[in-house]
Order: structure tokens, then C-alpha cells, then sequence
């Protein structure tokens, strides 16, 4: 049960990382601060801010107005790659 426990918060660990760093990206990419941008989405500046300092995921709604504000798609945010065989 441990083992299982702890793989499933390792991994939420490096999902919020990934996230964290895609989201800080855009921010900055686009020069807009994080309150503009939890605003923009209907959220509060604290729930964008955990979202960027990897504290917390965003939901996948929120994934998608995020991708949507930033012009990009959720799998950008998420840093997912298709490998083509």
C-alpha cells in the first residue's frame, strides 16, 4: 500500500512541474501577470499562483481555458509528446 501511495504522489509531483513550468512560460512569454491571467479564466490569483509553484494541478477545465487563453493546446500545457512510429 505504501509503494502504491507513494508512486501516485511521486507522479502528481512531476505533473505539477511539468505544468508549472509550461504555465510560467506562457506568463512570461506573454507578459501578463498571474492575477490577469486567473481572472481572465475565472479563477482567483492563489489557485494560479499554486498552479505555477507546482502546490497544486489544475482541474481539466481549467487546463482547457488555460489553453484557450494562451492560444495553445492542452497538450502543450500537459507536455505531452506523440511519438510517430
Amino acid at each position: 500500500m505504501f509503494n502504491i501511495l507513494y508512486l501516485s504522489l511521486n507522479k502528481n509531483n512531476y505533473m505539477s512541474e511539468i505544468i508549472a513550468k509550461q504555465l510560467k512560460a506562457l506568463r512570461l512569454k506573454t507578459g501578463v501577470s498571474q492575477r490577469e491571467v486567473a481572472e481572465e479564466i475565472g479563477n482567483i490569483r492563489v489557485n494560479y499562483m499554486n498552479w505555477e509553484n507546482s502546490y497544486a494541478n489544475p482541474s481539466y477545465s481549467d487546463i482547457c481555458k488555460l489553453a484557450d487563453y494562451f492560444g495553445v493546446t492542452t497538450d502543450f500545457i500537459l507536455n505531452h509528446k506523440t511519438v510517430k512510429k
